[in-house]
């Protein structure tokens, strides 16, 4: 008969969370700092994590106990974790798919409160979670099932089972070249662009970004993106940066819209220009129902106020106050990782009383 293996008691399972949590930490700090975790719906969606990832762990030695009792551990040691780890990433590009398909690409920033550049550090987190969960799950496959590595041939269901993941996964690597090929010229030139980015090469990766052609929309308004954060960021460019922003505004349905609709209010607050362009893109957002439309509601009240019109930035911060208790404000720094957090309502009513006070 089998040990009982991992996660037999409840002190195991608490240890494998708390694994999970500490992997969690370690991502986060080398992302994006202590951000993520100090920012509320993130952390409270990595602990839940770390618990489905556990639950999951003690399911699936549960299932191989009850139907691998016969067979050779060996192929179940690689091949729990492989089929654990693509089902985890596939249903994840599945949900983020059918997202984009019914016209919800943005539902999931939306549900964090997260702009762009931080909510990719937070899918990078996600997967590199799921990976690592897989390879602490094929570690404890294997301290588990040790004494059972001994000779002998492959059970029948083991042979059939490793077979067909195996085809699975080379009709699914050959559809990702198929995919890739398809669409090099685009493909190869944004990737090619990314690397120049990631290299401290920014005229070399607005070159390249230039090249996707507008036929590739997602790709299209990605690269406009880019170019555009790369000439406010490096250049402080604002007329450039706000050409390329406005680019992807045009793009009604493009999960990338809202935050253009913001950085372009930081160009024009910047080139000095007038406050009706920024009530503009403040009304586009608050017609979306964006999570940015707080952001730039306290961008163009401090607007407001720099130019004495201090009842319509009342009037603003009387609407952030009415935002729902969840919504919480992200501060951001123009080319730093800085960042804070502060619940909307509660600094809505800060800045309102700041400025009667400043009134009187």
């Amino acid at each position: 008969m089998l040990n009982e293996g991992p996660h037999s008691s409840p002190q195991d399972f608490f240890k494998t969370v708390l694994v999970h949590f500490l992997l969690v930490l370690l991502y986060s700090l080398l992302y994006q700092g202590a951000f993520l975790l100090l920012y509320p719906p993130t952390c409270l969606f990595f602990i839940g994590l770390s618990l489905v990832l556990s639950s999951l762990h003690r399911r699936a030695h549960r299932l191989i106990r009850a139907n691998y009792v016969k067979e050779w551990f060996l192929v179940q040691i690689w091949l729990q974790p492989l089929l654990f780890m693509g089902v985890l990433v596939a249903v994840s590009l599945c949900a983020m798919s059918l997202a984009e398909a019914s016209g919800h690409a943005g539902v999931f920033r939306q549900i964090f409160q997260l702009p762009v550049d931080v909510f990719t550090s937070f899918l990078y987190i996600f997967f590199l979670m799921i990976f690592s969960s897989g390879t602490y799950l094929f570690a404890e496959s294997f301290c588990a099932y040790l004494m059972h590595l001994k000779p002998a041939h492959l059970g029948g269901r083991s042979r059939v089972v490793a077979r067909l993941t195996l085809i699975s996964f080379i009709l699914l690597a050959i559809l990702g070249l198929w995919f890739i090929f398809a669409h090099r010229t685009s493909n190869l030139a944004y990737i090619k662009a990314m690397v120049y980015e990631n290299f401290q090469k920014p005229r070399e990766a607005l070159q390249s970004y230039g090249l996707v052609p507008q036929s590739e929309q997602r790709l299209y308004q990605s690269a406009r993106f880019r170019m555009a954060r790369l000439e406010l960021l490096r250049f402080r460019d604002y007329k450039n940066a706000l050409k390329h922003f406005a680019e992807v505004v045009a793009i009604t349905d493009s999960p990338l819209r809202d935050e253009a609709i913001l950085q372009s209010m930081f160009c024009v607050y910047n080139l000095e220009g007038n406050s009706e362009e920024l009530i503009q893109y403040f009304d586009m957002l608050w017609d979306l129902g964006s999570h940015l439309r707080d952001e730039a509601g306290f961008l163009l009240a401090q607007k407001l106020i720099l130019e004495s019109r201090f009842l319509e930035a009342e009037s603003i911060y009387l609407r952030l106050a009415g935002l729902p208790f969840w919504n919480f404000t992200i501060q951001s720094w123009l080319n730093s990782e800085r960042r804070r957090f502060s619940p909307t309502v509660f600094r809505a009513k800060q800045e309102l009383e700041n400025l009667r006070v400043t009134r009187l």
